[in-house]
């Protein structure tokens, strides 16, 4: 069991000073992601608190840390510019479910890996001569966006 440790200062306009009681764990998140932001753990506090207005000071640093925590889950990759002019990602085009299986009869597939909300399968785009090799990830969710990244998209630059 983890044990709860407490803070005192001021996180809002009035610069009442507050305590604030977080397990260890979460007081170790919060440093850490005020630190990756550079600025003070009461800085970020302060924005979570502000954020949230409507919790409690501790469970609004807490949906903070949640959100805060989630994102970098979901979205651990900034891409630079540089990635967003390579030719390769030129040519990836995202499309919905009326031309995945259009798409899909078009490519000789040589594997495929479920990976439960998506599918991303490996080939060749037959349209093409030679065959250009294609990456197509499969959206399961419903009216999905799909993706392909080919070498070539059969002239349609």
């Amino acid at each position: 069991m983890t044990t709860p440790s407490t803070r005192t200062a001021a996180l809002g306009s009035t610069g009442e000073r507050t305590s604030i009681r977080l397990t260890s764990g979460e007081w170790a998140a919060l440093d850490r992601i005020a630190d990756e932001r550079g600025i003070k753990w009461v800085e970020w506090a302060a924005e979570a608190v502000a954020t949230h207005p409507h919790l409690r000071k501790a469970a609004a640093i807490r949906k903070g840390l949640q959100e805060a925590i989630s994102a970098e889950r979901l979205d651990p990759f900034q891409p630079t510019d540089e990635a967003f002019d390579h030719e390769y990602v030129k040519r990836s085009k995202f499309f919905d479910d009326s031309d995945l299986e259009n798409l899909k009869g078009h490519i000789r597939e040589v594997w495929a890996v479920d990976c439960g909300g998506h599918i991303i399968r490996f080939g060749f785009n037959e349209l093409n001569t030679p065959a250009d090799p294609v990456l197509l990830i499969e959206s399961r969710m419903k009216d999905g966006v799909h993706m392909t990244f080919a070498a070539s998209n059969g002239g349609d630059e």
